[in-house]
């Protein structure tokens, strides 16, 4: 089992708090970059997504 860093984690509940009712790409990203105060390259958001949706 891997283990996950403590931002990563907390990168997860935010894409899940996020689109409890739904949500469009964009909008994930844009969230994200709020809650840490900078630019996410698009990789690392489709990275964390995909991460979701594997688990």
């Amino acid at each position: 089992m891997r283990v996950l860093g403590i931002y990563s984690i907390e990168r997860r509940l935010r894409i899940l708090e996020v689109c409890v009712d739904g949500c469009h790409w964009s909008i994930i990203k844009k969230a994200l970059e709020a809650m840490e105060g900078r630019e996410f390259n698009n990789s690392t958001v489709d990275s964390l997504i995909k991460a979701l949706i594997a688990h």
